[in-house]
């Protein structure tokens, strides 16, 4: 196409485009467009001729796919058990050439700090993490931003205390005085499982395999289920006495 004018005007000329009002195209299509001569800002340069007007253009839609959203996350929260979190919605439509689309088998989110969450339920807008070339569609076809919600659920982590006779283990070299030594095991958990846990599902032990006659201090060993954890436990330490 030949751009003919003012030389000031002319020399603003970037590009000959062809302009159509034509959105969400879900099929082949042609049509005739005005061509429209445009400066480096795409905005139309008056005062110039073209030596063609019109030309004829076909729109070929790319393929849209739908595709799952994993909601991810980083961090450490001391005082929450994650239990649930996952991204509204779920899915989203994407659309890009073929060759780019069928290599694209989810979508994910910008990593959320669980050190912000909060306990109950919690919903935060983060943007996805969207490759060159892929635009996200709406349910009408359009253009949408690349932003979800990411839904938390927390429960609050507590603490609580058991008391237990510590469990001599092991064989000495001598007998053993009568012990019996209360301890103190203070144990986090969240409310549900704190409820759920007895003394039986605790194991305090002291290890006294090989002690000779004489008086011994004795670490004491807390061994608790899955999903528990010892914050302290007191003593920490007992005394025992081996005699002939």
């Amino acid at each position: 196409v030949t751009v003919s004018g003012p030389k000031t005007d002319v020399d603003k000329v970037a590009t000959v485009k062809p302009i159509s009002e034509k959105r969400n195209i879900s099929a082949t299509t042609r049509e005739v467009v005005k061509l429209e001569a445009l400066d480096s800002s795409d905005q139309i340069v008056s005062n110039v001729t073209l030596s063609e007007s019109y030309v004829e253009v076909t729109y070929v839609p790319q393929p849209v796919k739908e595709v799952p959203v994993e909601a991810i996350w980083e961090g450490v929260n001391p005082v929450i058990n994650l239990t649930t979190i996952h991204a509204n919605p779920t899915t989203v439509r994407i659309t890009a050439r073929e060759n780019i689309l069928r290599n694209i088998l989810d979508l994910k989110t910008e990593p959320l700090d669980i050190s912000e969450v909060k306990p109950g339920e919690t919903t935060t807008l983060k943007n996805l993490v969207v490759p060159f070339e892929v635009t996200l569609l709406n349910p009408a076809n359009e253009r949408m931003e690349p932003v979800v919600e990411v839904v938390t659920v927390a429960e609050p982590i507590q603490t609580k205390d058991f008391t237990k006779n510590v469990t001599l283990v092991g064989t000495p070299s001598g007998v053993v005085s009568s012990v019996v030594v209360p301890v103190t095991a203070t144990i986090s958990a969240t409310q549900s499982k704190l409820a759920e846990l007895n003394e039986s599902m605790i194991v305090i032990t002291a290890d006294i395999a090989g002690l000779s006659v004489g008086t011994h201090k004795v670490p004491v060993k807390t061994d608790l289920p899955k999903d528990y954890t010892l914050i302290k436990s007191l003593p920490q330490v007992i005394e025992i006495t081996i005699g002939n």
